[in-house]
């Protein structure tokens, strides 16, 4: 599924097929599920919600920026793709609804294959 996202005069495109796994490991070198498991531990069985201080303890600001950039990049280079959003858009609101959308895409696959 893909979904537009805006933050003031930035649009960012998520993809929250799984396909941006594979393209977190080519660039980084690492699953990033063991980064991304911590930070949906942190959501509660009732609410996708999390928190951006839990989402930075258990990621740390470079993991955030680099999940942000698999999910929601065109491919560009990591550090010109965050330079490109500027400041004016937080990594941690990014990466808050990011993870929601990617846990209710993973959540709506699991309940399709339990039927």
């Amino acid at each position: 599924m893909v979904k537009k996202l805006q933050y003031g005069d930035t649009e960012l495109r998520v993809n929250t097929n799984m396909i941006w796994m594979r393209k977190y490991k080519s660039q980084f070198g690492e699953d990033p599920v063991k980064l991304i498991a911590s930070a949906m531990a942190t959501s509660s069985n009732d609410s996708n919600e999390i928190e951006g201080s839990k989402l930075m303890e258990s990621l740390g600001f470079i993991g955030m920026q680099n999940i942000a950039w698999a999910v929601c990049s065109n491919g560009e280079d990591p550090d010109e793709w965050i330079e490109k959003i500027g400041d004016d858009v937080s990594v941690i609101d990014i990466l808050s609804d990011v993870v929601v959308l990617v846990l209710d895409a993973q959540r709506g696959m699991d309940e399709e294959d339990a039927r």
